[in-house]
This record gives C-alpha cells, structure tokens and sequence, in this order.
C-alpha cells in the first residue's frame, strides 16, 4: 500500500483522513485473556504439585476476560494458543525450626514431562539461639509461556518446605492470600 503526501492544513481539525479497519492488519487486540485462580484451603507440609482445592476466585469484585483455564487434579489447559505470562504466589507461616520454602511454575510441552520454569523461595530463621522461632514469609514467581498447543502445553504449581513439617501454607477460600493469574498477552 503507497501512502501519499497530506497537505500540512489537512493535519488538523476534522479534516484527517480515515483509515478502514479492514485494511489494518499486524494489529492485536490487547490482552483477551485474564483469570485469577486460587487453592481454597491451607494445608501443612508438602504439596507438590497441588493438586486439590483449586478454584476459581470468586470476590465480589473478582472478574475475569475471555474463556476461562481449565483444571484436572491441578494440571491447568490453557483455553487457546497464545503468549501467557503466568503468575503464582503464596503465603507460607512457620512455627518451629529453619526452613527454606520455595514455589515453582511447571510447564510441559508434551503433556507429560513437567520443567520448573520459575521458582520462588524464602528462608525463615528462628529467632535467638533456643527461640522455638515463627514467622511469615510472601513468595511470587512469574513466566512467559509460548502455548503453541493447548493439547500439550499444559501448567502446574508446587509448594514445598526443606525445613520443619510445621509449614503451613495459608491458602483461603475468601482471599486472594496465594494463587494464580493467568493472561494472555498476545499471538504466539
């Protein structure tokens, strides 16, 4: 398509040329999906990959664009082909002992053998040198996910603890306290 010269006193007011939708192409239409997932109960110890408990949120204010992730025993099926950044965090609590707790994004493009593609973790320290010790600890990991088959390339999560078996990860069925968001930002 050739573009000609528009004379400079054309450049202003409402005499600008118009452009036709039609004739526009390489142009995407911005993010057509979001959705935000949840577990909807804690749990102590290990759960890797989590697999149970998963639900979409459901806040009053909670709203989601385009067609929705599905979930089997916590393997997530992306709804169409795309880019997705992919985002997963946790809340963690210890009551006793040092701990490494870590979060990690798997991905498979063969719907069978799961990568770590991200990994969150944070350290809980006892504190003082007999201090039984307790404390928090908010972790998030995030990836960019070329889904090219959504019959393949599927998603899971695990949270696990190196430490004491008094982890307990505080997931919630009435807040967004750990979870998942997931967007499509574009084509692949």
């Amino acid at each position: 398509m050739a573009f000609s010269k528009i004379a400079a006193e054309n450049l202003g007011g409402s005499t600008l040329p118009a452009l036709a939708g039609g004739s526009l192409t390489g142009i995407s239409a911005g993010i057509t999906m979001a959705q935000q997932w949840r577990v909807s109960a804690a749990y102590t110890g290990d759960n890797s990959p989590i697999t149970s408990n998963w639900e979409i949120s459901d806040d009053p204010s909670h709203t989601s664009i385009g067609s929705n992730m599905t979930q089997s025993s916590g393997i997530f099926t992306f709804p169409s082909t795309g880019i997705y950044h992919v985002e997963f965090d946790a809340l963690v609590y210890h009551d006793a002992e040092t701990a490494a707790n870590v979060i990690q994004i798997q991905f498979t493009q063969n719907n069978s053998s799961y990568q770590a593609v991200a990994m969150g973790a944070a350290h809980i320290e006892p504190s003082g040198a007999d201090a039984a010790g307790n404390g928090n600890a908010y972790m998030g990991c995030r990836a960019l996910l070329d889904v090219t088959n959504v019959s393949t390339h599927k998603v899971r999560f695990d949270a696990y603890t190196s430490g004491s078996p008094n982890a307990s990860w505080n997931f919630d069925t009435d807040i967004q306290s750990g979870g998942v968001t997931f967007m499509r930002i574009g084509d692949t």
